[in-house]
C-alpha cells in the first residue's frame, strides 16, 4: 500500500519535521508499506520561490496516487487540507502507525495467508479437504476480514 505522509512542515522546526516524518515513513515501510514523503522536497523549496498553491499541486498530484495518508500531530494548516483531500477523494486517512497495522497486516502475513488459502483451494478441488474443515473455515474469515470495504475500494482503484 501507498501511505502520503501528512505532517507538519513548515510550523516549528523545518529538520525536525522533516526527520519525523522520515522516521514514521521508516515505521511504515517495515510494515511492508510504500510511504511517499512531500517533506523531502525540503531542498527544492531553497532554490526557486514558488507560491504555496504550486506546492500544494505537487503534493496533491502525489497524494491522489497513495491509497492512504498517515497524519502525524501537530498543527500544519497544509497537512489539514491534504486530510481534507484525501477524504474527499475517499481515501482512508489514519492518525497512528498502529492503525495502519491493524488494518493492513504486514505484507508477508497476508502473502502466507493466501498461499496458504490457494493450497486449501486446491485441496478441496482434488477431494483432498472440505470447505467445512475448521482451520479453512477460520482462514476464510481472516481474509474476509482483512478486506473490509475500505481495502476493497482500493483495489478496485
Amino acid at each position: 500500500m501507498k501511505v502520503y505522509i501528512a505532517s507538519p512542515f513548515f510550523t516549528g522546526n523545518v529538520e525536525q519535521n522533516v526527520r519525523a516524518a522520515c522516521d514514521a515513513a521508516d515505521a511504515v515501510s517495515r510494515l511492508g508499506h510504500f510511504p511517499y514523503i512531500p517533506h523531502l522536497t525540503m531542498y527544492w523549496h531553497r532554490l526557486p520561490k514558488r507560491s504555496h498553491e504550486f506546492w500544494q499541486e505537487q503534493d496533491f498530484v502525489w497524494l491522489r496516487l497513495c491509497d492512504a495518508v498517515l497524519r502525524l500531530g501537530g498543527e500544519a494548516p497544509g497537512a489539514d487540507m491534504e486530510v481534507a483531500e484525501a477524504e474527499r477523494l475517499g481515501i482512508p486517512v489514519y492518525y497512528s502507525i498502529d492503525d495502519i497495522e491493524k488494518m493492513w497486516p504486514a505484507r508477508d502475513e497476508y502473502a502466507a495467508k493466501l498461499k496458504l488459502f490457494r493450497a486449501w483451494i486446491d485441496a478441496i478441488r482434488n477431494g483432498i479437504a472440505s470447505k467445512e474443515h475448521p482451520d479453512f473455515i477460520a482462514l476464510q474469515k481472516w481474509l474476509a476480514d482483512y478486506f473490509t470495504a475500505d481495502k476493497i475500494r482500493l483495489f478496485q482503484r
